[in-house]
C-alpha cells in the first residue's frame, strides 16, 4: 500500500524551509515548461492528425504531469491534515492552476482553482487562474460549469476580459445556453471578438436556428 509522505520541514508561519522551497521552485519550473510544451504539441498534432508524434508527446505531458502534481500536494500538504497547507504567492498558484487547467483536465482544473480559492493570499482567485480553467471547460465543452465560474468570478470581481467570454461560450457551443450567453453578452455592451461570435454560430448550427445565426453574422459586420 502506498505509505502517507513525509511531512517536509516549516518554517515560522507555515512557510517552507529553503530546501522545501527550493524542491517546489523545481516543480513549479517544471509544470511551466510541460504546460508550453502540450500547449505545442497539442497544436502541432491539430495540424498533423492524431497520429503523429505530436500527439504522443502531449500525452507524455500529461503522464509525467501527474506524477509532478502529486509531489506537489506533499510539499504543499494537501496530502497530510487539514490546514497544514502552505502559504503560496499569486503567481506560483497562477502556475499550478494554469497548469492543472491544461495537463490535469477540467475536473483538475476546478479541483485547483478552489484550491486556489480557499488558501490564496489574496483570496480570491486571479484572471489568469480562472481564465485558465474556462480554457480547460471550453476545450471539455462544459457549459454548466463554464457558466457557473463566468458568475462567480462576477461575484468575487475577478477582471473579465475578451478571452473570458470567449472561452465561455466555446463551452456552450453546442447548447441553448450559448445562444442565450451571446444575448446577455450583447445587451451588457460586451465587445465581443469573432471567435465570440463563431462560438454562438456554432450553437445556433446545432440547434437548427438560421434566423438567430443571420442576426450574429450581420452583428459581425
Amino acid at each position: 500500500s502506498h505509505s502517507a509522505p513525509l511531512p517536509l520541514p516549516l518554517s515560522g508561519a507555515g512557510l517552507l524551509e529553503p530546501s522545501a522551497q527550493a524542491s517546489l521552485h523545481s516543480l513549479l519550473h517544471r509544470l511551466k515548461h510541460l504546460t508550453h510544451q502540450s500547449r505545442s504539441s497539442a497544436a502541432k498534432a491539430r495540424r498533423h492528425g492524431v497520429t503523429s508524434g505530436f500527439h504522443r508527446e502531449a500525452n507524455n505531458s500529461v503522464e509525467e504531469a501527474r506524477d509532478i502534481f502529486v509531489r506537489v500536494e506533499e510539499v504543499l500538504g494537501f496530502s497530510g491534515h487539514p490546514g497544514s497547507f502552505t502559504p503560496l504567492k499569486a503567481d506560483e498558484w497562477d502556475v499550478i492552476v494554469c497548469a492543472a487547467s491544461r495537463l490535469l483536465g477540467w475536473r483538475g482544473a476546478l479541483m485547483w482553482l478552489e484550491r486556489m480559492r480557499r488558501h490564496s493570499l489574496a483570496q480570491r482567485p486571479s484572471s489568469t487562474a480562472c481564465n485558465a480553467v474556462m480554457g480547460a471547460l471550453s476545450r471539455s465543452k462544459r457549459a454548466g460549469e463554464a457558466l457557473e465560474l463566468l458568475s462567480r468570478m462576477d461575484k468575487e470581481g475577478v477582471d473579465t476580459d475578451c478571452w473570458t467570454y470567449s472561452a465561455a461560450l466555446g463551452a456552450c457551443s453546442w447548447c441553448w445556453e450559448g445562444v442565450e450567453l451571446y444575448d446577455r453578452l450583447r445587451a451588457e455592451g460586451v465587445q465581443m471578438d469573432v471567435f465570440c461570435c463563431n462560438s454562438a454560430l456554432a450553437a445556433c448550427r446545432h440547434l437548427a436556428l438560421p434566423d438567430k445565426a443571420a442576426e450574429i453574422l450581420q452583428d459581425m459586420k
